[in-house]
C-alpha cells in the first residue's frame, strides 16, 4: 500500500486547468487535489478536512484575493503552501505568486519545490 498524497485545494473557475493540474498531480505521484470553482465551494471544502496546501485564483476572489487566501487557509488548518495564481507579482509574506496565465508544469514546480 502506498502511502496517502499530500491533500491540495485548488481553487480556480477555469474547469480545463483543474481538471489538467488534478489529473497531473495526481498522475505524478504529488497530491490528491480537491478542486473547487468558487471561493465558496473552497471553504465548504476547507471546514471539512486538513490541506497541506492552498491554491487560489484571483479570479475566484477578485477584490480580495489576499485577505480571502489567507482566510481560506487558516479555515483549510493552517495549509503549509499557500499559492496564488495572479496577473501581478505582489503578495503577502509565505504566498508565493504564480502569474497567469500559468502553465501546468510551472504549477506542478511550485507545489513540488
Amino acid at each position: 500500500m502506498s502511502p496517502a498524497l499530500p491533500r491540495v485545494l485548488l481553487v480556480e473557475p477555469q474547469f480545463v486547468l483543474r481538471r489538467t493540474f488534478a489529473a497531473a498531480a495526481r498522475d505524478l505521484g504529488l497530491a490528491e487535489v480537491h478542486e473547487a470553482a468558487n471561493l465558496g465551494a473552497a471553504e465548504r471544502l476547507a471546514a471539512l478536512q486538513s490541506y497541506a496546501a492552498v491554491v487560489l485564483s484571483q479570479e475566484a476572489a477578485p477584490a480580495a484575493a489576499p485577505g480571502a487566501l489567507q482566510q481560506l487557509a487558516d479555515t483549510a488548518q493552517a495549509a503549509r503552501r499557500i499559492l496564488l495564481l495572479a496577473p501581478g507579482e505582489a503578495a503577502p509574506d509565505g504566498v508565493t505568486v504564480l502569474r497567469k496565465p500559468v502553465k501546468v508544469k510551472d504549477l506542478l514546480g511550485a507545489l513540488a519545490g
